[in-house]
């Protein structure tokens, strides 16, 4: 559709797809036609949150390698304490979780070393009585 300007020639509308003359608009002005689409940024949230203390660690496994292996009886108080200390970790209690979990290390530490002690006394008296025996013994051979 062709119209005729003020000065006499003829103007045609231009489609879409056209470029026509480069937007001379001051910066920041739109005319009516020209749209702007603003799209708005998905809003973050960002919760910061005071760092947490490390959790202590229950000493668990110890105690149940210490009660397999060694000396039961120690290693039945270090499971008990242990799992004492996992309960509090969980409910948040560092403090009490820590106490206790030092105590499950200082019973599974007494059940593994009276452990070793038992089992190096086991193989060390024997042999040890052995060799007093034989060594007592005179053999008298003709």
């Amino acid at each position: 559709m062709a119209a005729t300007g003020t000065d006499g020639y003829e103007m045609n509308e231009l489609s879409a797809n056209q470029t026509g003359y480069p937007d001379q608009s001051p910066p920041g002005y739109t005319y009516p036609h020209q749209q702007q689409h603003v799209q708005q940024q998905p809003v973050q949230t960002v919760i910061v949150s005071p760092p947490q203390e490390a959790a202590p660690t229950d000493h668990l496994v110890f105690a149940i390698i210490v009660t397999i292996f060694c000396c039961p009886i120690f290693g039945i108080v270090g499971i008990i304490m242990a799992s004492k200390a996992r309960n509090r970790i969980r409910s948040g209690d560092y403090e009490d979780a820590e106490k206790l979990s030092k105590s499950a290390k200082r019973w599974s530490m007494a059940g593994l070393v009276t452990g070793i002690l038992v089992i190096l006394t086991a193989f060390i008296v024997p042999v040890i009585l052995i060799y007093l025996v034989i060594s007592s013994i005179s053999f008298n051979i003709v």
